[in-house]
């Protein structure tokens, strides 16, 4: 692993935009709940899905050769697992849900801020660790 040369903001961008969102996520899941223990269960809607999105993050910027051989063997397993097992079983579910009674009677505040929450936290968690891994701290070697 090199240090990085010279400087670049991106990373210092991307926490500041990511980190107050994730931190109003968080807010939200307290302030949409109508009970404790459906905050409690944002809470960790939220923490999990943070949790994938540093996982695709991490996965996204191998910072060695070693890191980077380990992380597409797992990438190549996720993705396989994606194409065949989630994508026959998501299928249906996807029809049930775009049905037109379903969408336009969807009035749950909190089921759909689970939802909403878990997809801007992985792809927040994500973007942010990838940022940071790949502009703040280490970069490989330059090949040439």
């Amino acid at each position: 692993m090199i240090p990085k040369q010279g400087y670049h903001p991106s990373w210092e961008i991307a926490v500041a935009i990511a980190s107050p969102l994730l931190f109003i996520i968080g807010v939200l899941g307290w302030l949409v709940a109508p009970t404790r223990s459906d905050a409690y269960i944002n809470c960790a809607f939220v923490i999990t899905f943070c949790a994938v999105g540093w996982m695709f993050g991490m996965i996204l910027s191998p910072d060695s050769r070693v890191e980077e051989k380990k992380f597409n063997s797992l990438w190549k397993g996720i993705c396989l697992f994606v194409s065949g097992y989630v994508v026959s079983k998501v299928d249906p579910l996807v029809d049930a849900l775009l049905k037109p009674e379903v969408v336009f009677g969807a009035h749950d505040d909190v089921h759909t801020y689970r939802l909403l929450a878990s997809l801007a936290a992985t792809v927040l968690s994500a973007v942010l660790t990838y940022v940071i891994r790949v502009y703040a701290f280490t970069v490989g070697a330059v090949e040439r």
